[in-house]
């Protein structure tokens, strides 16, 4: 099974990316599960364009895409919602997505842990066809939980890593299994 992350913003000095190497690292440790990472700064293309409309840049993420049985996303929330740049390379693909999964993982400087961002991710993931799985994991308080190396702090984060990928991994076994019986 392969399973994405993506690291949903292009900010320079970004906290999210501490949080989407821990979430990877704890992927790979998963026996049957080949684990990839997507840095969305990789893909920027500073514009929006159509799905069905070509550019090496969508092509190159629907591919990602159509190889990915689930995806975990990894984003700060910016003004109650998510990053431009994580939009944009979301809607570089449409029908790609249909019966993958996605789960969130908010990143947050305060103290709600982004749990906006995972409201409007959850719509998003369903209007892409992908089922959203019931299992964020919002970090609050980011400066206090990775230091300036990006070693973890808070060791209560790793369980509740665990349990998403427990999900994720759930939900994208039996989706793969629908696709492949038609």
């Amino acid at each position: 099974m392969k399973i994405g992350v993506i690291l949903g913003t292009a900010r320079h000095g970004r906290k999210s990316e501490h949080m989407a190497q821990l979430v990877f690292e704890q992927l790979k440790k998963r026996e049957g599960v080949e684990a990839q990472y997507f840095d969305v700064k990789d893909y920027l293309t500073c514009i929006t364009n159509p799905p069905e409309e070509p550019n090496p840049k969508s092509e190159e993420w629907k591919k990602h895409v159509l190889e990915t049985d689930g995806f975990i996303v990894v984003a700060p929330e910016y003004n109650h919602s998510y990053p431009g740049e994580l939009k944009i390379l979301l809607d570089e693909a449409f029908k790609e997505y249909e019966k993958r999964c996605a789960v969130v993982v908010s990143v947050s400087k305060g103290g709600f842990g982004g749990v906006r961002l995972v409201e409007l991710m959850h719509q998003l993931i369903s209007t892409l066809k992908m089922v959203p799985v019931p299992s964020p994991v919002n970090v609050s308080k980011i400066n206090d939980v990775f230091d300036e190396d990006g070693k973890l702090l808070e060791e209560a984060y790793l369980p509740k890593i665990e349990k998403m990928l427990d999900q994720l991994l759930w939900y994208a076994k039996i989706l793969k299994q629908g696709r492949e019986q038609g």
